[in-house]
């Protein structure tokens, strides 16, 4: 009786989002406020009733745990945010869905103060891998056209372009290779250093370090795109942490972590092509200049159309930087103060992108399994 106090609103305000996500393409800020009221009011409203009409104290750990984990998925949501992944709309829906959804949908979590990460995994998985099958029907279908199509002749500057782009993407597999063994040595030693605490639990999951490599690969990459210093420690370090285990006899541990890793390494890369692939190729559409709107999230060549536009009329710096939410206001506002002749050039934009429905689904799987998709997924292999 108590679950569906809080699964009723839950619910009630998922749909809702769900249809302003879709039609709207927002979420509404009512709609959040009126989503943490209730789950305020319900758990104020257990908590009195345990502790003055029937005496219990037990529940008083409960109501902290249930903080504890609200506090946890509004840092996640927001670090999410901070890393463009999602908007600030969806970081406060998942917020809502964290203090609504009771603690024993969370029962199979593997972090004890964050359960709620069952959500976020619940959330990306199948929507990476819902991706990942459009993008294989879509590559397989551009590869059948390109075959049926009459051969293009390659000239030598073109043949030398996609040689050195070969080169250039085994280097980069070959980096974020080392860095996934530089994260599995750096969580293995923390997981040493707290043993016994939460943190040792933590990092010491390989799906919390698959997770993290998910949310943080591209920040990395770019620092080590940025410093030679940093690719040769990303490179050395892990080495030096293997020869240190086999120098101790612990040959198992080494062979289990490089093939753990390695498969990992793959599925990530897997992934991140068929991602990639798919957005270039069915989430872009091309409008004019003077057509963009508040929301609309620009493609990086049409930043550079853009702030080469503003550089005319001496305003660039005025500009700024969008995040997932897509242009503001006031930057559609500045766009517009271009001449018009200029103005009818074609730029390239994202597609919007609807979290809302994901977000619902993975509240239903986690009621349902009380687990999390990749523990499923895990469990099933093993």
């Amino acid at each position: 009786m108590i679950d569906f106090l809080f699964l009723a609103p839950m619910f009630l305000i998922g749909a809702i989002a769900v249809y302003t996500d879709i039609k709207q393409n927002r979420i509404p800020n009512k709609l959040i406020v009126a989503g943490l009221i209730c789950a305020v009011v319900l758990y104020a409203s257990v908590l009195i009733y345990d502790r003055f009409f029937i005496g219990l104290q037990t529940n008083l750990d409960y109501m902290i745990e249930a903080l504890l984990n609200t506090a946890a998925a509004m840092i996640a949501g927001y670090v999410i945010w901070d890393l463009k992944l999602w908007s600030p709309g969806d970081a406060k829906l998942f917020m809502v869905y964290a203090a609504l959804l009771p603690l024993k949908f969370y029962s199979a979590s593997f972090v004890r103060f964050f359960p709620s990460i069952n959500l976020l995994i619940n959330l990306f998985v199948p929507l990476v891998i819902t991706i990942v099958l459009k993008a294989g029907f879509v590559y397989a279908g551009d590869f059948l056209a390109k075959r049926n199509a009459a051969p293009i002749v390659e000239t030598a500057a073109s043949k030398e372009e996609k040689r050195k782009t070969r080169i250039f993407r085994l280097k980069n597999f070959g980096y974020s290779l080392a860095m996934f063994f530089t994260v599995f040595v750096f969580f293995q030693i923390v997981s040493g250093l707290f043993s016994g605490t939460i943190l040792a639990s933590l990092f010491g999951h390989p799906l919390f370090a698959f997770c993290f490599m998910i949310i943080v690969s591209g920040k990395l990459m770019n620092i080590l795109n940025k410093n030679q210093w940093s690719k040769r420690l990303t490179i050395l370090f892990p080495l030096l942490y293997m020869i240190y285990r086999v120098l101790l006899g612990q040959w198992q541990f080494v062979l289990g972590s490089a093939r753990m890793v390695v498969i990992m390494w793959f599925i990530f890369n897997v992934f991140k092509q068929a991602i990639a692939f798919y957005v270039q190729t069915r989430e872009i559409s091309v409008v004019p200049l003077d057509c963009l709107k508040k929301g609309d999230m620009p493609c990086p060549s049409a930043e550079i159309i853009i702030k080469s536009k503003l550089s005319v009329v001496g305003r660039v710096d005025d500009l700024g930087s969008w995040g997932p939410e897509g242009l503001s206001l006031e930057q559609v506002t500045l766009i517009s103060s271009i001449p018009v002749e200029e103005r009818k050039t074609d730029v390239e934009i994202y597609k919007t992108f609807s979290f809302a429905p994901y977000m619902l689904f993975s509240a239903v799987l986690c009621i349902l399994t009380r687990s999390s998709f990749m523990a499923l997924l895990v469990n099933w292999i093993g």
